[in-house]
């Protein structure tokens, strides 16, 4: 078997022998044995296949298929399993941030930093979680010798808030406070700096080619950046997210421009 043909030109072995793995109930050994017969055998397993833990089978050995089966595992992907898409679909880190986020915690910083350090200014929030994030591991400490620790901060936080002090609230408190207005303060400048260069065009368009009011046609800036972060696809050096958050809040000031 050589599980490198390609999909047109499987020998009738090759077909053979990918069945018989679909019938034996094994169809974890597919992608590495058949990686270039995906479109091939995915349709048959896909139902299946999440019930077996080698999910990270599917980004090392088919990540050039990331968008057909993310589709059908995202739902029920492992997190544990992050550092397969970090190591080997990290070029469509947008596509499977947006599913997992929620359960991004600190242990997978040296992952992230490792294979996807391009995106540390959007993972690097929730893995830190501000100055929470020292809190916490000193938090951890003091519970370990109690009992277990709970997989991931929200557990821990739900679990044991009680052992957080006043103080410790402040600091993260704080910490967010700083970090807060020094985003905000980069985001408003930039927007100030981008209206000024255009004339205010978002909020009083020309309207030579397009005769949407200035909401509408924010309302399709938007829906290209969400695409764009959908699909993975950076242009250049943009920094599709702030670009987003700067529509956003354009879309919120031109429902009050004419007021």
């Amino acid at each position: 078997m050589s599980g490198e043909s390609d999909l047109f030109l499987l020998s009738a072995e090759d077909r053979s022998a990918i069945h018989d793995i679909i019938f034996s109930g094994t169809v974890e050994r597919l992608p590495s044995q058949f990686p270039n017969a995906f479109l091939y055998w995915w349709p048959e397993v896909k139902k299946d296949f999440t019930k077996f833990a080698e999910c990270n089978l599917l980004p090392k050995f088919c990540a050039k298929h990331f968008h057909v089966w993310w589709v059908d595992v995202a739902s029920s992907y492992p997190v544990k399993d992050i550092w397969a898409l970090a190591q080997f679909c990290s070029k469509y880190f947008h596509a499977w941030w947006l599913v997992l986020k929620d359960e991004i915690n600190i242990s997978h910083t040296s992952i992230l930093r490792e294979y996807c350090s391009e995106y540390e200014n959007i993972w690097k929030g929730y893995c830190a979680v501000s100055d929470s994030m020292k809190i916490l591991e000193t938090f951890a400490r003091k519970i370990a010798e109690q009992k277990p620790i709970p997989v991931g901060i929200a557990g821990v936080i739900n679990e044991h808030l009680d052992i957080l002090t006043d103080d410790d609230f402040q600091k993260a408190d704080d910490k967010f406070s700083k970090k807060l207005r020094k985003v905000m303060g980069d985001l408003e400048a930039l927007i100030l700096k981008k209206n000024k260069a255009y004339g205010n065009s978002a909020l009083e368009p020309c309207n030579i080619f397009s005769k949407q009011s200035a909401t509408n046609q924010i309302r399709v800036r938007i829906d290209d950046k969400l695409n764009r972060l959908i699909k993975g696809q950076e242009f250049g050096t943009e920094d599709t997210v702030t670009d987003l958050l700067g529509y956003l809040i354009l879309f919120k000031i031109s429902e009050i421009w004419e007021d």
